[in-house]
């Protein structure tokens, strides 16, 4: 089973002049207004957005609600729930606001005010895979796990299984990922004036959705690895707190994703609650991500390190999605020292490197994956 997005558009419930057709002027100058307001410092995904949309989500609906999101413009937009489905945030990048309107041809499609409304709502429906053969290897294995396993069928229980026995693969080959022990170096001598006490794996995937592509599925498990093994490896650290808590925020989990994720003693956040919880005591990882996660973080926290895609200019889709805008390159250049780390492997990695506050980097301060790399 997946989960997959169906976007929605918004609507002014109070003024129903939003149906008016639009000139090409008009769409100039919506795009000449959206990009002044992001020059002029104007948030877009502002924490009272995020904030609001949490309370919406505690409402129960039913046909014919409507889910309530405040604009970049300050009016508060409406957006149609369908009640089957999982109301989930839609994030729109200043990219794709300004391509929306610079390519907008048909007024169905859209209207001047959708540039305003950079966070939305979108109904994920399930999408039923075939049916899952049960494998007796697998339903012999069960017997034998450490762990309990909760799922209410053998087929399930087999799923189940089978995913939790991938993420152990992953741990156990985590000791060959070549440059690992130079991350944790980098870690250990940072001048933290808290330990790290929370580490965020921001947009990991969906390991159910992927299961039929195996290069995805690979990538999925390892950055869900890689979160595990960085929390677990702080725990060992002066900079890390004893306890450091596991974080996942996607909108794309299933019910077995998040199963198996949990076997990871990790806890599965409601986007957008992981931005609101990050703080100078977190380390944020995010790979490839599907949505502007970078332009989230930077209007709403300042994490202790950041790791994430080095710009790459390969015309991926994340360029377009969680792209390197001026106003998040300032941020990182300016209060970050990046540091490039190394490929854990090709197929399964992004370009990547770890950015850290200048205030946690000691004075001469040199990686040792650089200064390998200058030996």
């Amino acid at each position: 089973m997946r989960l997959i997005p169906r976007p929605e558009l918004p609507f002014r419930a109070d003024d129903p002049s939003y149906m008016d057709d639009w000139s090409i002027a008009d769409r100039v100058e919506t795009v000449a207004q959206v990009a002044a307001w992001y020059d002029n410092g104007r948030d877009f995904y502002a924490r009272r957005i995020l904030s609001q949309v949490i309370d919406e989500q505690h409402a129960h609906f039913e046909e014919g609600d409507t889910f309530n999101i405040d604009g970049v413009d300050g009016n508060t937009y409406q957006y149609n729930v369908n009640p089957t489905a999982r109301p989930t945030i839609d994030y729109k990048s200043w990219y794709e606001l300004l391509s929306d309107a610079n390519n907008a041809i048909r007024p169905t499609e859209w209207r001047p005010f959708h540039a305003y409304c950079s966070v939305r709502l979108a109904n994920y429906i399930e999408e039923e895979d075939e049916s899952f053969e049960e494998d007796p290897h697998w339903l012999g294995e069960m017997s034998d796990a450490s762990d309990e396993l909760y799922s209410p069928t053998e087929a399930t229980l087999a799923k189940q299984f089978y995913r939790l026995a991938d993420l152990r693969a992953r741990l156990r080959e985590k000791r060959a990922w070549p440059g690992w022990n130079s991350i944790i170096a980098v870690l250990s001598s940072l001048r933290m004036p808290r330990q790290i006490d929370k580490v965020f794996g921001i947009g990991c995937g969906s390991l159910e959705a992927y299961e039929d592509d195996t290069e995805l599925y690979n990538r999925c498990t390892m950055r869900h690895v890689f979160v595990y093994c960085l929390a677990k490896s702080l725990n060992r650290t002066r900079v890390g707190h004893p306890g450091v808590a596991r974080y996942f925020q996607d909108p794309t989990y299933t019910d077995l994703d998040e199963e198996a994720i949990r076997r990871l003693h990790a806890h599965i956040l409601v986007d957008p609650v992981a931005y609101l919880e990050m703080d100078e005591a977190s380390v944020v990882f995010s790979s490839d991500a599907t949505c502007c996660v970078k332009s989230i973080i930077v209007e709403n926290a300042r994490p202790a390190i950041l790791i994430l895609d080095r710009p790459r200019n390969d015309g991926s889709a994340s360029e377009l999605t969680d792209p390197f805008t001026s106003r998040v390159e300032w941020i990182l250049d300016t209060e970050y020292q990046s540091l490039r780390i190394p490929q854990f492997h090709d197929d399964y990695w992004v370009p990547m490197a770890m950015y850290i506050r200048n205030e946690f980097i000691p004075p001469a301060f040199v990686s040792p994956y650089e200064q390998a790399q200058v030996v």
